[in-house]
């Protein structure tokens, strides 16, 4: 089968490699013309990829995502562990009772990933380039539609040089790239959309440990820091002694926009429990000022229902990038494509239904949680930013419904070893949001919370008083 895939970031580089390697005629389409820098260190300094902000930003690679690699390209897992990515196993980083307990045939799979976004992408594209053509600094204009078949079919696709026939077209172009909205006024409808904003700007900055200097403490599984009231400032160790502080607060919040500065950051970060720790001049130097992004947005569009199409990635999904569920989406989404193709046996109207059906099961809910959590957030800033007072707590406050953000503090705390691993496990994306809530987890928390346990508190400035560190006021 001919396949063109629009797009070569993370989800385009897997879906390309996977369809090659099931025995297809695959081409990657990319509008960046930069080619693939000499090593991952030079990729970290020169990559500037145009289309994909986030590269610049911190990144966690979930469980799943390695999962994923293992059953489907695991070269390309063991070519991430040789460029100096990290395998963080988390059951050694458990609470004492965890490690205690008797071990679990599926904790082999509870590891994380732990580098920076251009290693990852720089040791997938060594694998692409090897087994697929790649068109560099192409723009896709348009998708060559065949409106007389019934529903439409897809041919290829226009750039700006040429018409390129194929069987199938995968759109990976992320969510910028709009490939269907890039027709004649005339063709088709927009596509209904769940689109709201994440309510959250970022900006991260990335360090290096000085030479022989050990890492900081981690309190968040494979991260450091938390969600305080009115800021999110949170630490991502990643490959080769570096790692990245990303600060958040609410897009409208001025208060806290001096935060996003280089000076301002610089104070901010180091008045965070753990992150204080890592940041110390003495342990690290900064490598670049911080890099702001935003206009994040949790996102959600049906596919489009036209033969010969199919959309994967950020083309469809997106989610708000605290959660680190964006990359595993992608990589999930690109093997799961090349699956429903296999099975389909070539019959690209079947192939549809299996993708659609599994997109429906494994990623909808995803986008679901991410939406209820960042609402309950921006509720919670609002609040704190309108008048809150005092020294906050992470895992304070009166509540005592069962949430995430409380099953995460039982299971972490050491309370109760089957809800820390329930826990890891959906925040790993190994089980679905829905896991966290069995009668057995919450039968467990709330039986905790009976017995006059309260999450373990964590003070951190409040949000008038990190304002005013920021401003140096």
């Amino acid at each position: 089968m001919r396949v063109i895939v629009v797009g070569g970031s993370i989800a385009g580089l897997a879906a390309g490699l996977g369809l090659s390697r099931a025995g297809h005629d695959v081409t990657i389409i990319e509008r960046d013309a930069q080619p693939l820098p000499e090593s991952p260190e030079a990729a970290a300094i020169s990559w500037r990829r145009g289309g994909v902000p986030q590269v610049r930003q911190s990144h966690g690679f979930v469980c799943r995502l390695r999962t994923d690699l293992l059953a489907n390209a695991p070269d390309v897992w063991f070519d991430l562990l040789d460029a100096g990515a990290l395998e963080l196993r988390l059951l050694e980083h458990a609470p004492q009772v965890v490690r205690e307990a008797t071990p679990e045939q599926a904790d082999d799979e509870l590891a994380f990933l732990l580098c920076r976004r251009t290693t990852f992408e720089w040791v997938l594209r060594c694998a692409v380039e090897k087994e697929c053509s790649l068109m560099l600094g192409e723009r896709v204009e348009s998708l060559l539609v065949d409106d007389n078949a019934r529903g439409g079919r897809v041919r290829g696709v226009a750039t700006s040089t040429a018409e390129l026939r194929a069987d199938l077209v995968v759109d990976a172009s992320g969510r910028f790239g709009r490939l269907l909205s890039r027709q004649t006024e005339d063709s088709r409808p927009a596509l209904p959309t769940a689109d709201e904003s994440c309510g959250i700007v970022y900006a991260s900055r990335f360090y290096r440990l000085r030479r022989g200097a050990d890492w900081g403490p981690l309190n968040r599984l494979w991260a450091a820091g938390g969600t305080y009231g009115g800021y999110a400032c949170v630490l991502f160790p990643h490959d080769a002694d570096t790692f990245s502080v990303n600060f958040g607060r609410l897009p409208s919040d001025s208060l806290l926009a001096a935060a996003h500065t280089t000076e301002g950051f610089t104070r901010a970060v180091a008045r965070v429990p753990f992150v204080a720790e890592w940041v110390d001049a003495d342990r690290a130097e900064p490598n670049g000022p911080p890099i702001p992004m935003a206009g994040i947005r949790n996102m959600l569009t049906p596919q489009a229902g036209i033969t010969g199409l199919i959309s994967i990635g950020d083309s469809v999904c997106t989610t708000d990038p605290a959660f680190g569920r964006g990359a595993a989406i992608a990589v999930s989404s690109a093997f799961a494509l090349v699956r429903a193709v296999q099975e389909s046996a070539g019959d690209l109207r079947a192939a549809h239904q299996i993708f659609d059906e599994w997109f429906a099961e494994q990623v909808a809910p995803w986008h679901a949680d991410s939406v209820a959590q960042d609402r309950g957030r921006t509720a919670m800033w609002e609040g704190a930013v309108g008048g809150s007072s005092g020294q906050t707590t992470e895992a304070g406050g009166g509540s005592r419904t069962v949430t995430p953000a409380l099953i995460a503090a039982a299971g972490m705390s050491g309370a109760e070893p089957a809800v820390w691993r329930a826990f890891v496990r959906y925040a790993g994306m190994l089980a679905l949001p829905s896991s966290l809530f069995t009668d057995d987890v919450l039968g467990r928390v709330n039986g905790l919370v009976a017995s006059g346990w309260s999450p373990p508190a964590i003070t951190a400035l409040d949000h008038r008083e990190m304002a005013a560190v920021a401003a140096n006021a």
